[in-house]
């Protein structure tokens, strides 16, 4: 993303955008990660496993 009308200039990550670019129109929160938050996933299988939106 560049040149948003905001006033930054250049390039910006996309997470940048609800933190820092845009903050007004974003309510955005933290909470502390659990072990039950963290999913390794190593294949396309294992993400099909896990979000049926990729079970074909």
């Amino acid at each position: 993303m560049s040149g948003w009308r905001g006033g930054w200039q250049g390039e910006r990550y996309w997470d940048e955008v609800p933190l820092t670019c845009c903050a007004d129109r974003y309510d955005v929160h933290v909470r502390e990660c659990g072990l039950d938050d963290i999913a390794e996933i190593d294949t396309f299988k294992d993400l099909q496993r896990l979000d049926s939106a990729y079970a074909g």
